[in-house]
């Protein structure tokens, strides 16, 4: 096994390899970059745009549910290694959302919601955006592989999964949701991995059950909201191509989180008793929002997806509170390990 010390070397031995297979970057392209970030435009208004185009908020949440399967599999919450694994997964899944809104940025011209994105409005122009996205894929890895080698693993296979496989599946066929999906289940995986639980431990397999059910719902509801935007891209969704059966799943997979947010932790023994009667509540609350959402989707899909928007962090956070190897000491050994060996 690595020690945390031989794991920072090798994290630093990989960056500059894979610093070295960007080069297809020439020098005075990335000075041209850089320049025009530090020169032409204020600062404060770039780190924005790069905001905008890794998605921040979203990219908050993926690194959360990372982090949650690093605490809920018993990794201190206080130590180098959790920052790595949270810092990690932040940079990478900014740098996916970076791609996905290069490879999209044509098809955002034709939807309202995302007329304002920087690639349309052509405020980030599209070197800046790989370059940003090849520096934020670079650095995220480096932090997982300090952490975890097999979690920087997983981690550029869920990048590449997300970018190669779920976008262009958008314009293909209604089962990308089910990609994204996947997409969605692997960070938790990544932070359970990097505890040193493996990739089928209790909780691997808890953390990317409920992400991977919980997405369904959530997305059918998102993608009827936004159906007239989806429909003018061409991107192929289930809630605008059969709105009943969408409307079905929507319910079925509300069942099915509220199941194994349930009874999983209790078999397991990962949580205490208590969270089974919170999570039961807040399960039967997201299906009823979804059987209301199949039986009007009109009046109802804001509902539902404001409902499942309240339950992933609200279910997370209590699983936490009640989570039984969720480890709060304090061991300045894990908080500055180089300093502690010298």
């Amino acid at each position: 096994m690595l020690t945390h010390s031989m794991r920072v070397g090798e994290g630093a031995r990989l960056l500059q390899m894979m610093y070295r297979s960007s080069r297809r970057y020439d020098s005075s392209s990335v000075t041209k970059v850089v320049g025009k970030i530090l020169v032409g435009d204020s600062l404060k208004h770039h780190v924005s745009q790069y905001a905008v185009l890794g998605k921040v908020k979203l990219t908050g949440l993926v690194a959360f549910t990372s982090s949650v399967g690093f605490m809920l599999s018993g990794g201190p919450v206080f130590s180098v290694a959790h920052a790595a694994v949270a810092a990690g997964t932040f940079l990478q899944s900014m740098s996916a959302n970076t791609c996905n809104q290069i490879a999209e940025r044509e098809y955002d011209k034709l939807m309202k919601r995302t007329t304002r994105r920087p690639m349309v409005t052509g405020t980030v122009s599209v070197p800046e955006a790989k370059l940003a996205a090849t520096v934020e894929l670079m650095l995220g890895t480096g932090l997982l592989y300090i952490a975890e080698p097999l979690s920087a693993g997983l981690g550029v296979a869920c990048w590449a999964l997300y970018v190669h496989c779920y976008t262009p599946l958008k314009r293909i066929h209604w089962l990308n949701t089910w990609a994204g999906a996947v997409v969605g289940a692997i960070p938790p995986v990544m932070g359970c991995v990097a505890a040193g639980a493996s990739v089928i431990s209790p909780s691997s397999l808890l953390l990317g059950s409920l992400l991977y059910l919980w997405q369904i719902p959530h997305f059918l509801a998102l993608c009827y909201i936004n159906r007239r935007d989806y429909k003018a891209a061409g991107f192929r969704m289930l809630s605008n191509i059969d709105v009943a059966r969408a409307g079905t799943y929507a319910l079925r997979y509300s069942l099915y989180t509220t199941a194994a947010c349930t009874a999983l932790p209790l078999y397991f023994d990962i949580t205490s008793p208590f969270f089974a009667v919170e999570s039961l509540a807040m399960g039967l609350y997201m299906t009823y929002g979804a059987y209301k959402f199949r039986e009007d989707p009109l009046k109802n899909a804001r509902k539902l997806f404001l409902i499942s928007i309240a339950y992933l962090p609200l279910a997370l956070i209590l699983m936490l509170l009640h989570g039984n190897d969720v480890d709060f000491n304090i061991n300045p050994k894990l908080l500055c390990p180089m300093a502690t060996n010298a």
